[in-house]
């Protein structure tokens, strides 16, 4: 059995000791939370293969740094805000251009251009590296994403 397996087995074997309920929701939330991004995305893959309507429930719940394309761009602003610029950049390596557009998009003029240098000269980043700045990222938008403005 694989390490992923058996997170996998531990986190719905969790959820069905709750009953599927909120608390058992959270439970598996906070764990997928402490996972590195790939382990979490194969993790959500297979959850969704084994039990669509779990998976659904915390796409709901579960915030990830990809989410923030359907965030409101008004909302985006003030977030980036509270984000240094150079967090904001190693949290962009490697991401789909949809992603990085909707960032660019909701900065200055001026500050999507020195986001840009930014990540040119930052050259390629340790993928913990860039874990670790979209867990910083995801953090600040988790709190504006309920924000009614």
């Amino acid at each position: 059995m694989t390490d992923q397996t058996a997170r996998i087995k531990e986190m719905l074997s969790a959820l069905s000791k709750q009953g599927n309920s909120k608390k058992g929701l959270q439970t598996l939330i906070g764990m997928l939370g402490k996972m590195d991004r790939q382990t979490e995305q194969a993790i959500m893959r297979t959850i969704g293969q084994q039990n669509p309507d779990l998976a659904e429930s915390l796409r709901k719940q579960y915030f990830t740094f990809e989410d923030l394309v359907s965030m409101d761009d008004a909302l985006l602003k003030r977030a980036f805000e509270e984000v240094h610029r150079s967090t904001l950049a190693a949290s962009l390596k490697g991401q789909p251009q949809p992603v990085r557009d909707k960032v660019l998009l909701n900065l200055s003029p001026r500050a999507a251009a020195m986001l840009e240098d930014d990540m040119d000269a930052m050259g390629p980043q340790p993928r913990h590296v860039v874990e670790e700045a979209q867990r910083e990222v995801t953090e600040v938008l988790k709190r504006w994403r309920n924000v009614i403005l």
